[in-house]
């Protein structure tokens, strides 16, 4: 029988507060701090079964660092052991990513399930008008077009088999606006701003030959509309 407190696909985590000052030396008091997102694995379920009875654990470890929804903690009272008070209840679905430190400090994105781990490319930000006007922040028309940088293993299947998402590293994707996650590395002090979308948002990818093709496409419906 397995030593674990914690049963079925949940995980137990201690929370990792945001710091309390920003890269620019501002201190920020606690009340306009974002809700804790993140947390250390300390215990592991044993999973749940799928439909031919195959047990499968949670992929998660503890000492790993998670990143999961804001509303999905829920704390669990040990202080009748003795244990401190910021321990949480969080399920495995409930995880976006994990992150990793690797030996020379890198830090490693790890997405949990559908969600893929994007860079932005930012040149398709338009913050000036044909005209010259200069658009403010807020309505300025955000990236839709982005680098994989990692990719998780897509999502259990009833009969326990993964289906990944079909894109890879390297590959420059198109992606609905506003569909994309921030990831506040920095607020915990293991890396920088980093973005996540999921599969079900990414509209495209540039393969090989794609603008060639479609120009071609476009030039053959072209003239069949003027030849009518």
């Amino acid at each position: 029988m397995s030593n674990s407190m914690v049963t079925n696909n949940y995980l137990l985590i201690k929370l990792v507060k945001p710091k309390n000052e920003q890269s620019s030396g501002i201190y920020l008091p606690d009340k306009v701090l974002d809700k804790p997102q993140f947390g250390y694995v300390l215990d592991v379920g044993e999973g749940q079964c799928d439909i031919y009875g195959n047990e499968f654990h949670p992929d998660f470890e503890p000492g790993e660092l998670v990143y999961f929804m804001k509303h999905g903690p829920e704390k669990i009272d040990y202080s009748d052991m003795g244990l401190p008070e910021d321990l949480y209840i969080i399920s495995e679905g409930d995880v976006y990513l994990k992150v990793k430190k690797s030996a020379d400090e890198d830090v490693n994105i790890i997405p949990i399930g559908n969600l893929v781990h994007i860079e932005p490319i930012e040149e398709s930000v338009q913050k000036v008008t044909p005209g010259g006007i200069v658009l403010p922040d807020q309505v300025i028309e955000r990236p839709t077009k982005g680098k994989v940088i990692s990719v998780g293993q897509g999502q259990r299947t009833v009969g326990g088999k993964y289906h990944a998402p079909r894109v890879r590293p390297g590959d420059i994707i198109r992606y609905r606006a506003n569909s994309t996650l921030l990831i506040n590395l920095e607020g915990i002090g293991v890396g920088k701003s980093t973005y996540l979308v999921a599969y079900g948002d990414i509209v495209a990818i540039e393969v090989d030959q794609w603008k060639e093709t479609l120009l071609s496409r476009l030039n053959s419906i072209e003239n069949e509309i003027s030849d009518t």
